[in-house]
């Protein structure tokens, strides 16, 4: 599968020689790119999301799909994308304060996933602000 800007160097960070230039590509990708994606202050984005997990459960080989698809909300102002990343943000950080997450100093995402009832937690807070995956569990055998 080709990914153009990465299968033609444009995210490289190492320069290359342009009319007698050096040039890092991802640098002149950025600055080509950041003002024609910048959005309107009243225009309207959305977030698609897919998640997929495979495993076994209960001895049977299952599939987990948790489903986005969330937009802006024209009522704050506020953009899909602040909603969906800011808020799992600020959700975790109230699951902290709260003392239900109990790690300390840097944590990764993976191993909040795999702490029993912390997925529900975290989706339950996200639906209280609006933004809703769908969950769909399909045993494979």
């Amino acid at each position: 599968m080709k990914y153009l800007l990465r299968d033609v160097d444009m995210l490289s960070k190492e320069p290359v020689l342009a009319d007698s230039e050096k040039v890092i590509p991802l640098h002149l990708t950025a600055e080509l790119l950041f003002p024609q994606l910048k959005l309107e202050d009243d225009e309207a984005d959305l977030t698609v999301m897919r998640i997929v997990g495979e495993g076994r459960k209960d001895g049977k080989q299952q599939r987990i799909t948790f489903d986005l698809l969330d937009r802006r909300d024209p009522e704050n102002g506020i953009t899909s994308m602040a909603r969906t990343t800011g808020y799992t943000a600020t959700s975790v950080a109230e699951l902290w304060s709260r003392n239900i997450i109990k790690h300390r100093g840097l944590i990764l995402p993976e191993y909040l996933g795999q702490e029993n009832g912390f997925i529900e937690l975290l989706l339950g807070e996200l639906a209280e602000r609006g933004v809703v995956y769908k969950k769909n569990i399909n045993v494979l055998e």
